[in-house]
């Protein structure tokens, strides 16, 4: 087997794309040689006194929603959602104040250390708003903190203002249903039908390249193994069909001779078509080309096998059609125009021999 060795020492930032060789940075200013800082602030001993008693304020802040939490546990079964949901905005706008806070760092690191001194557990990789929900909703389990700061994190990602948070969970049909953002769904979305459409091509390339394969063949002697597919067409059990789809492969599992380093195929299996798409759209998900340059390269290994891509031959066969409709339509205008010229005519050629 044959190794390619990378060499990823040149970033695509740090190389001439034109020329392949590393981009030497033009010097041409002092600042280009020496980084300036702007100034700092100036700083006091007393800073870090003035710092302590801030960060103390949010503290005691977070205690006050610490208590509602409690009493928002108790009213839930008799006010239902509707006082939850005020807890929400009430620990948004907190989380809000937080953030926007010089002093957001120090208060965050407070935050994290007594939730650890107190659980002996908070991960430094923690995001911001989970380390805030979890220390107002301190007795709340880890997937309710999931879910309430994901509610929280994505009415800030939409920019969602303080007053309107609780119609914003109310009109989402509730916290677990706020997963993500639109745009993080439009991303999503689009990123499905990329790989959806790259999984598509791969599939082409290899049923391209097996008609052009130049190893030699070899014989397997044993069955080709088809599997059979579930279908739910029914909720129950002993409702569901079998049925057997073919797919365009044969998946060999092959296993490595220690003694003579080849490799001996022990079965071959035809899994169908919806299998070999899932193994392609897992393959899909791992690269990166551009769709458009992989769809060309498809496209000219295709011609080289058939003569045709699969765009050729689809756009062949549409203009046949609507050569064959032209043809179709001519006819039945010449057909109009003699019955119209020539009744008696057009009557006796209807008649039947």
């Amino acid at each position: 087997m044959e190794h390619v060795n990378v060499n990823l020492e040149n970033t695509p930032e740090a190389v001439d794309m034109d020329t392949g060789k590393p981009a030497v940075p033009v010097v041409s200013t002092f600042s280009s040689i020496f980084e300036i800082k702007e100034p700092a602030l100036e700083k006091r001993p007393s800073m870090a006194t003035k710092i302590a008693k801030k960060v103390e304020g949010f503290i005691e802040r977070a205690a006050s929603l610490i208590a509602k939490y409690q009493i928002v546990e108790k009213e839930h079964m008799k006010r239902g959602h509707k006082a939850l949901y005020e807890f929400l905005a009430n620990t948004y706008d907190f989380a809000l104040d937080v953030f926007n806070s010089p002093h957001k760092t120090e208060i965050i690191d407070a935050m994290r250390w007594r939730i650890k001194n107190e659980t002996g557990k908070m991960p430094s990789a923690t995001p911001e708003m989970s380390v805030i929900v979890k220390y107002v909703a301190d007795d709340a389990d880890r997937q309710t903190v999931h879910n309430y700061s994901r509610a929280l994190r994505v009415a800030f990602e939409e920019d969602v203002p303080v007053t309107s948070l609780v119609k914003y969970i109310e009109d989402a049909g509730g916290i677990t249903k706020i997963t993500s953002s639109k745009a993080d769904k439009a991303k999503s979305k689009q990123n499905q039908e990329t790989i959806a459409e790259r999984a598509e091509l791969l599939r082409r390339l290899y049923v391209a390249r097996g008609a052009l394969a130049t190893s030699p063949a070899f014989i397997f002697n044993e069955p080709i193994l088809q599997w059979s597919i579930k279908t739910a067409k029914s909720k129950k059990q002993d409702e569901k069909e079998s049925s057997k789809e073919t797919g365009d492969f044969v998946i060999m599992l092959a296993v490595l001779d220690e003694k003579t380093q080849m490799y001996r195929a022990v079965e071959g299996n035809d899994f169908g078509a919806t299998f070999e798409m899932g193994m392609f759209r897992h393959m899909a998900a791992r690269i990166t080309t551009d769709v458009v340059k992989m769809k060309k390269k498809v496209q000219d290994i295709e011609r080289a096998a058939w003569g045709e891509s699969l765009e050729d031959r689809r756009e062949r066969l549409l203009k046949m059609e609507e050569e064959e409709a032209e043809k179709r339509q001519k006819q039945h205008d010449e057909n109009l125009e003699k019955m119209r010229n020539h009744p008696k005519e057009a009557e006796k050629s209807s008649e039947p021999a």
